[in-house]
């Protein structure tokens, strides 16, 4: 019976648990995105023709700056990545586009015909603001999900 009953509080357990680091992955994975979202749009004047970051030498804080949204938007990947969310499918997806097309679509597309960098801004802005209001929303219900499971004191 002793056996029995250690099983179901360490389940029980276990679930609270994954329900609490799963919120917070949820809630660490979107900050990370904000984070890169700003640094990832300032840092639009680094690609030119012939790539991103292609004519050094550039300031420190260009190549922070580089660091950070890289480093963010890779981090909140992953981190969203091994939580079962519908938030894993939207980071990933917007993520990988921005990646791509600031990484290997400007070789892939000044080699065919001359296009200025303006265009793959007009691009990807779209898509990194979508990407930052659906993580502000999922912010939102993070939050509203916290506080609607916070435990209540009574004074009776």
């Amino acid at each position: 019976m002793l056996v029995l009953g250690h099983y179901i509080v360490s389940a029980f357990v276990h679930r609270l648990r994954a329900r609490l680091w799963s919120t917070q992955a949820r809630f660490y994975s979107c900050v990370l995105f904000l984070c890169g979202a700003a640094p990832y749009y300032l840092g639009r004047d680094l690609t030119c023709v012939g790539g991103f970051m292609q004519h050094p030498p550039y300031t420190i804080p260009a190549y922070l700056g580089a660091g950070i949204w890289i480093g963010s938007f890779l981090s909140s990947a992953v981190l969203v990545a091994v939580i079962d969310s519908r938030l894993r499918l939207v980071i990933s997806v917007v993520v990988g586009f921005l990646l791509f097309t600031r990484f290997w679509l400007p070789g892939f597309a000044f080699r065919s015909r001359p296009v200025l960098p303006s265009e793959l801004f007009q691009l990807e802005t779209p898509v990194l603001i979508a990407g930052c209001l659906y993580v502000l929303a999922e912010l939102l219900l993070v939050a509203r999900s916290a506080c609607s499971t916070r435990p209540t004191t009574s004074l009776e």
